[in-house]
């Protein structure tokens, strides 16, 4: 009558997997949920009482990572894992493929990245809106962040995809962006945040 207990912080398993690990009778803790790696672990071995304390100021620490915007905790998961390691690197890397891959391993619409003093947002344009329309749409997400600018989206020629470009003025922007983007995680950007 034992419990097993799969432990995959580097791994987000697919939905398939999650499905028959339950057929296994096998409970996962995977990627998505080491940010409540100490509550998940609780509920796994039936504790309803508070954590001890000890547990409870770690977990706190995660809580308050995850609204600083980190979504995965202990792992570093290598953005360049979506490069099949068949293909030789070569002296232009193929960053679409590997950004849309994590973008469809995180679950949302977007992915944030950054390039010397630029945050860039890769999004799919999932509402079908032109360009102008699309500016406008992410001018009124992105309105109560200080100290940012937007610049003029670039979209793909099919118009499935858009390029955001972000300039921020001080650090301090960066750290308000990340706790802003946090509350989209898992989600698509066009959805509101929770209040």
């Amino acid at each position: 009558n034992a419990r097993l207990l799969l432990l995959r912080p580097g791994r987000i398993f697919s939905d398939e997997e999650r499905q028959l690990a339950e057929a296994l009778r096998v409970y996962v803790l995977d990627a998505r949920q080491t940010m409540d790696f100490f509550r998940k672990l609780s509920e796994f071995c039936g504790i309803k009482a508070p954590l001890p304390p000890q547990l409870a100021d770690a977990q706190k620490e995660l809580d308050l990572a995850k609204a600083n915007g980190v979504i995965e905790a202990f792992t570093a998961t290598s953005w360049s894992r979506s490069i099949s390691s068949e293909t030789p690197l070569e002296t232009i890397l193929p960053l679409d493929s590997s950004l849309e891959t994590l973008t469809q391993d995180l679950r949302q619409d977007w992915i944030a990245y950054r390039v010397d003093q630029t945050i860039w947002i890769r999004g799919k344009n999932s509402l079908n809106l032109p360009r102008y329309q699309l500016q406008e749409k992410l001018q009124e997400i992105f309105s109560g962040i200080q100290n940012i600018s937007l610049g003029e989206i670039w979209c793909s020629k099919d118009k499935t995809t858009y390029h955001l470009p972000i300039r921020f003025s001080s650090s301090c922007a960066i750290g308000s962006l990340k706790r802003f983007l946090a509350n989209f995680t898992g989600k698509s950007l066009f959805t509101a945040p929770p209040q």
